[in-house]
């Protein structure tokens, strides 16, 4: 029966069918889409519920965790502190470096300054020491005693600090030997 048509009424035919295929497509597809969305409307309900529930508790949780945080924080500054303290306590005070040096001077050499290096670990590692000695004698008899001492190494003293006689002025400079050492 389509052979009967002529052929621009054919054309429109077709063209016809197309559309109406067509608009039921999308008929169909638009049904389908409103059902889809009328069966998640429950769950959209459902969701929302429990996020007007859960919400506060959330927002306490977060400022739980910015509390947590905050004291992780100073936990891990104090173990800091705690460690550098522990470290501190097993180096010797430089009290008992000053005090030795000073046991060497026999009253011929007047210390103007002692100045200490400290490592990392906060042990000694050097002392410069200067001031003034009565005699020439005084001050290399000084420092052989600086360099008889266990506790110290490497002691220099220079020679343009011997050029006077009496009343030397002086810079010697030493390493600490930071080991246990019974004096």
């Amino acid at each position: 029966m389509i052979n009967l048509i002529p052929p621009t009424a054919k054309k429109q035919v077709v063209h016809d069918y197309y559309l109406r295929v067509g608009a039921l497509a999308l008929f169909v597809i638009t049904v389908l889409c409103v059902a889809y969305s009328l069966f998640l409307l429950p769950t959209l309900l459902v969701i929302q519920a429990q996020y007007a529930v859960i919400g506060p508790q959330q927002k306490l949780a977060a400022e739980e965790s910015i509390a947590f945080t905050t004291a992780v924080t100073a936990v891990e500054e104090a173990n800091t502190l705690a460690s550098l303290l522990a470290v501190r306590q097993q180096v010797p005070p430089i009290l008992e470096l000053i005090n030795n040096v000073q046991s060497l001077t026999n009253g011929t050499i007047m210390i103007g300054q002692i100045a200490a290096a400290r490592e990392e670990d906060f042990s000694v590692s050097s002392l410069a020491i200067s001031g003034e000695a009565t005699t020439r004698a005084a001050l290399a008899a000084f420092r052989d005693r600086l360099e008889a001492d266990a506790r110290f190494e490497n002691v220099v003293l220079p020679l343009a600090n011997l050029a006077k006689d009496v009343e030397v002025p002086f810079s010697i400079t030493l390493t600490v030997i930071n080991e246990d050492i019974e004096l």
